[in-house]
């Protein structure tokens, strides 16, 4: 068995052809089946004509030039040449059936990616081919980057494709969705970083059904494994291997920091080599899917996995906080009233206007999930007519009594204490400011009445 990494995302790979030029069409044949058999690359132009080589790019993209030197009525290296100027992302693999330096040196200085001879081991030459398709994938991927799929100018944006329904008025996310879309076919493995309840899980499946990938969505929380997260994957039983299941889809891996030095070892060694080992098998077995993890904690916090983490350094992508992009927050509240109204079979409620004023002072410490568990509550208790806010509170006041008791607004200095009426004109200024003036979130954030407020608030005016 090749011991390569084969890297299928889908039934034809890759997606755009890999040109083999050679006016020797036994050598072409024998060559193609090489790479379907040991690789994997089902997408082959084989061209036995050089002279046809120009045309052929003209009618449609390829992925890589595979060109033997020595060929009747033009040279390998003038063709090199040619396709360099013409197509200078094309990477260009030349064989020639002897060894000479002087050609080597030759061929790289006009733009060769690669040079082999024709004699040596069969697997040196496919595993430049598939370096060569590995770095077009590459280029692809930062150019899809740079030309922008999503408008980042809209004020409120819905994302398209496989991320139709997710909304967004943070530029930051923007970048994310536009980021994980041109790199949605890559075979790299990526890992999602990002506090709780942030959505890792939904973005994952997003990726995967943008990716168009041949095979399932297969989900594994490490921390219910523990030692067993290797047999979990190769299969306890035989026909229940979570990486059979996924097939060439994806395998979602969530709390990559819980795993053990046994679950690490396994994931590193099969991210080198895309093999694994079923129980009761003494076949080894490819993995031709994408793996995908996730990490509650920032990738540096993540201690003795540095070799793990090495193979996630192509793609990480944090996911951030709620409470680090507020401006989300109107947009997210109204579709999951939307959804809690359809699921629950009611009438859309009236949003109040200071509902927003009163989540916006709020920390959300299990995030996007907290705001959903709060709108889906609240709707199931609406009855119809304007939302209301009592389970927003309850929520919110919950939280605010459980900060730690040495939480300071204001640290005293000097032999002189603050007087009570001082620390109520503190108090009503700081609840001022988070509420942004609104006087019912004010009173409920200080426990009076909206009168008492509106009492304060003249008399700090007049002093």
């Amino acid at each position: 068995m090749t011991l390569y990494y084969r890297c299928l995302m889908s039934g034809v790979f890759p997606i755009n052809p890999v040109l083999v030029i050679d006016d020797d069409e036994i050598w072409l044949k024998s060559f193609s089946f090489q790479l379907k058999r040991k690789l994997g690359v089902t997408n082959v132009i084989p061209c036995s004509k050089p002279e046809e080589v120009m045309s052929i790019l003209v009618s449609r993209p390829v992925t890589i030039v595979i060109l033997d030197f020595t060929m009747p009525r033009i040279m390998g290296d003038q063709l090199l040449m040619n396709i360099k100027t013409e197509y200078p992302d094309i990477p260009v693999i030349l064989l020639t059936g002897s060894d000479q330096v002087d050609i080597a040196v030759r061929c790289m200085q006009r733009g060769a990616f690669d040079y082999f001879v024709k004699s040596v081991d069969i697997n040196q030459v496919l595993s430049g081919v598939l370096r060569a398709i590995k770095h077009r994938e590459t280029l692809q991927e930062n150019r899809l980057l740079n030309s922008g799929f999503l408008n980042e100018t809209s004020q409120m944006v819905s994302v398209g494709g496989s991320f139709a329904g997710l909304w967004t008025r943070s530029l930051r996310m923007l970048r994310i969705f536009r980021y994980l879309e041109a790199i949605a076919q890559s075979s790299e493995p990526l890992l999602f970083t990002g506090e709780y309840g942030t959505g890792k899980a939904t973005f994952a499946k997003a990726l995967h059904a943008t990716g168009k990938r041949e095979g399932q969505f297969v989900y594994c929380k490490i921390l219910e494994h523990g030692d067993f997260f290797p047999d979990a994957l190769s299969g306890y039983r035989r026909g229940d291997s979570l990486l059979e299941k996924a097939g060439g889809g994806t395998i979602y891996l969530e709390g990559i920091e819980h795993l053990t030095r046994s679950g690490e070892c396994f994931l590193t060694n099969l991210l080198e080599s895309s093999q694994f080992s079923p129980l009761q098998s003494l076949k080894s077995k490819w993995f031709t899917g994408r793996i995908v993890a996730s990490a509650g904690v920032p990738i540096d916090e993540i201690s003795g996995m540095k070799q793990l983490m090495m193979k996630f350094s192509s793609h990480t992508v944090e996911i951030p906080a709620l409470r680090e992009r507020r401006e989300d927050l109107p947009v997210l509240l109204d579709c999951f009233l939307e959804e809690a109204s359809r699921n629950y079979g009611k009438s859309r409620p009236t949003i109040p206007p200071e509902l927003l004023t009163l989540l916006g002072v709020y920390e959300f410490p299990r995030n996007v999930q907290e705001l959903r568990d709060m709108v889906f509550e609240a709707v199931l208790s609406h009855s119809s007519g304007v939302l209301s806010m009592e389970t927003f509170k309850e929520r919110i006041s919950d939280y605010a009594t459980i900060l730690p008791h040495d939480t300071q607004l204001v640290k005293f200095t000097g032999p002189r204490l603050p007087t009570l009426s001082e620390v109520q004109d503190i108090l009503i200024s700081e609840a001022c400011r988070r509420a942004s003036g609104n006087q019912g979130v004010m009173a409920d954030m200080l426990g009076i009445s909206r009168t008492a407020v509106n009492k304060r608030l003249k008399a700090n005016k007049s002093s």
